[in-house]
């Protein structure tokens, strides 16, 4: 196959390269994340940011580009970006916003009439020229996939792993979210694919044209983003991520390259951690992070922007266990599973190779044959967001899994709905061992003491306080025995809430003195997270101390973004 990398490239001026909606794909990300900008709502925000005067236009500077990735169709992002664009070019850089076919009317209202900033569409940089050598390759790939699941999920393109993206895309696509290769999802499969592939080269030659330093983006883990990702750690560029985390007002930062690259942006380097540990122990790390427990499930603020702690009931540890028909006399073990199609899929390594629908039957399987606990599996109450998205009723991909393996629901297994809305405090109070992959509640249940299992690396796993295993047969014994796994020691609760305390409490890059967010839309509508200025003027917004710790966190060559204060 001849290097697509050096055939046809299309340049800026050139004609758009459109993908054709030939299949589900396009009618699905349009049903899930709208069909266009919202003229009004840019309007309104051209006003607000030029409040501090005429938008400047931007002066390209070879050598000080940066790209905006807006590949994510969301005003949210758009006016994030836009403003750490907007801080950045005072620091000297210039600053080209990237679209896609989708983003592209968000990116000429939020990108360039709000900042001036120029304005590219990836599909621009991609030629058609290899099109039928991709979809060779995308052909023979799928047919090798029927025969082995586990294919997809290591196949690569030009040393990039794609394969795994497409599945993770495809997953999302599917009401249940279970992965299974059939005649049904073939062709979406394929066309994912094929996508993926000339968007990696589209990518290649976008950071070939513009040469950029850097490059910041919110999503880095579906087709359609992964590929700028891939493409800025083959090129050498400085890519940072920046994301939603579990407070409002507030979005976590983390630096990629080649050795981190599937890390989570919650975890901490080894650099990190090291020097959070040389630190003295403070009361502190245990009663803010405690705290923070507190008020975020009881007020609704933790993780608000995904909506899953609304309305909750706090239960007192007897009534919960006795409404759920736990025997008092065993302790009692529950099961945080993930949703099948979780974005953890991008992060860390599995213990099991078919990701978390074999992780969670196998864990049950290995449960049966341990009478001495109480079995709880608590479904992940995002499951709820993601049936109102995708407009699902159906049953659960994770009971449709256990009851596939085992004719029907087990019978010892006590199984909590996502819509339930008892308290995860609540919940906190029966659970006697958490077992997870990778999930934030594996950064909570060590804080009250809780010994907590793990199945895969991730952004916490090693630190001392959990429990995990090295291999899928230890970790399925440690299941079998989990009776006798003693309780944590004093030293591994206060490791647990120091670690817990520095990602949530110090990894996190507020605003909230700057401007706010605001939830005046259902979750599935495309600005259910917004931003408002408040009537801030963009100076003011700029030259805040905090924009400015955050810029000088983006021109440094840090991995994580901590907000510490100063020596």
């Amino acid at each position: 196959m001849s290097n697509p990398s050096q055939n046809g490239r299309v340049c800026l001026a050139a004609r758009r390269i459109r993908f054709s909606p030939r299949n589900a794909i396009s009618a699905l990300l349009q049903q899930v994340r709208g069909r266009g900008a919202d003229w009004a709502d840019i309007q309104q925000y051209v006003s607000a940011v030029a409040t501090a005067g005429a938008t400047p236009k931007c002066e390209d500077q070879a050598g000080k580009r940066v790209l905006l990735l807006g590949l994510s169709p969301f005003p949210y992002c758009f006016k994030i970006e836009g403003l750490l664009g907007r801080a950045l070019r005072e620091r000297g850089f210039s600053i080209v916003g990237v679209a896609n076919q989708q983003t592209a009317s968000f990116a000429r209202g939020y990108y360039r009439d709000a900042h001036g900033f120029e304005v590219v569409q990836l599909e621009d940089f991609a030629s058609f020229s290899w099109r039928r050598e991709i979809q060779d390759i995308a052909d023979d790939a799928v047919a090798r996939a029927e025969r082995d699941f586990g294919y997809l999920k290591s196949f690569n393109y030009r040393g990039v792993p794609l394969g795994i993206h497409s599945l993770a895309t495809l997953s999302a696509m599917v009401p249940d979210g279970r992965l299974e290769i059939g005649s049904a999802n073939r062709g979406i499969l394929k066309s994912l694919m094929v996508r993926s592939m000339m968007l990696l080269e589209a990518s290649l030659g976008m950071a070939e044209s513009l040469r950029p330093v850097k490059m910041l983006g919110v999503e880095k883990g579906t087709v359609g983003t992964c590929e700028s990702f891939y493409a800025a750690l083959k090129s050498n560029i400085d890519y940072v991520q920046w994301t939603g985390c579990h407070e409002p007002n507030s979005i976590m930062l983390k630096r990629y390259h080649w050795d981190n690259y599937r890390d989570h942006p919650f975890s901490m380097s080894s650099s990190s951690w090291e020097r959070i540990c040389a630190l003295p122990w403070s009361d502190q790390y245990r009663d803010q992070v405690m705290a923070q427990f507190e008020a975020g499930y009881k007020e609704g603020a933790w993780f608000k922007y995904k909506n899953l702690s609304t309305d909750q009931q706090q239960k007192e540890r007897q009534a919960l266990m006795e409404e759920l028909g736990l025997d008092a006399q065993k302790k009692t073990a529950v099961i945080y599973s993930h949703i099948l199609n979780d974005a953890n899929l991008f992060y860390g390594e599995d213990l099991f190779a078919g990701g978390y629908e074999e992780w969670l039957v196998e864990t049950v399987r290995a449960a049966a044959g341990n009478p001495a606990v109480n079995w709880v599996l608590k479904l992940h109450p995002a499951n709820v967001t993601r049936n109102v998205k995708l407009g699902y009723a159906g049953k659960y991909g994770e009971l449709l899994a256990l009851e596939q393996a085992f004719g029907e629901m087990p019978s010892f297994l006590r199984v909590v709905y996502p819509e339930e809305k008892t308290s995860p405090l609540s919940f906190f109070k029966i659970t006697d061992y958490g077992i997870t992959v990778r999930g934030t509640v594996g950064l909570e249940l060590p804080c009250f003491g809780i010994p907590t299992l793990t199945a895969g690396t991730g952004r916490y796993a090693g630190k001392g306080f959990t429990v995990d295993s090295e291999t899928r047969q230890e970790y399925l014994e440690n299941i079998r025995a989990l009776h006798e796994i003693p309780a944590l020691t004093a030293e591994q609760v206060r490791l647990g809430q120091q670690y817990a305390y520095f990602v949530f409490r110090v990894r996190p890059a507020r605003y909230g003195d700057m401007f706010s967010d605001e939830y005046n839309f259902p979750i599935n509508h495309p600005r259910h997270r917004d931003v408002a200025l408040e009537g801030k003027p963009l100076n003011a917004i700029l030259e805040h101390p905090q924009m400015q710790k955050i810029v000088s966190f983006l021109c440094s060559s840090e991995e994580d973004f901590l907000d510490l204060p100063a020596p």
